[in-house]
This record gives structure tokens, sequence and C-alpha cells, in this order.
């Protein structure tokens, strides 16, 4: 498990008080295995850290679905483009691991 600090540490070189503003804005929750995170052509407005697990991200062509990424512990994940622009996403993100 890879806590949101130890991503913080690695990741960034950020002030200690800076980055204990920023872990201000996550809350910690729970998601069983097969949850959908985002769904296509809904505004996305949260950005999840995953200290656990795993997810798949990936949008509907006629008959079947298409992948786009995995994320795992450690990652950050959103629509990105929904998240920035504030339109409807164009991906599906639901959890391969509780």
């Amino acid at each position: 498990m890879l806590s949101l600090d130890q991503c913080l540490d690695k990741t960034f070189l950020i002030s200690s008080e800076a980055k204990e503003e920023l872990k201000l804005s996550f809350s910690t929750s729970h998601y069983p295995s097969k949850t959908v995170l985002i769904k296509e052509g809904e505004i996305s407005k949260k950005l999840y850290f995953i200290s656990k697990g795993s997810l798949r991200s990936y949008y509907g062509q006629k008959d079947k679905e298409v992948t786009l990424w995995f994320g795992q512990e450690g990652d950050f994940v959103t629509c990105f483009k929904s998240i920035i622009t504030g339109s409807p996403g164009s991906e599906n993100i639901y959890l391969t691991e509780d």
C-alpha cells in the first residue's frame, strides 16, 4: 500500500506546510471491485489517488471496449480532459480490484 504522503514526497519538492495543505483536499474512501468511478459522458469533478488496488480506463466503440490505460497504487487518476475543461468525459474508469 502506498500512502499519499509517500507519493507526494517521492514526486514533488514541496514544503511540509504545502504538503499538509494539499492533503486537506483529499479524503479516504474505500470502494469494492467493479465500482465505476467515472462514466463516459459525465463531467469529472474529483481527482483520485490510489493507495491500494487498481483500475482500468476504457471507452465503448460499437460492440467492444477499448482500454486506454490502467491505474495502480501511487497513481492520481481522473478523466483529465473533463476535469480541466469542465466538459463531459469520453472514458469510463472502474476498479479492477478493491
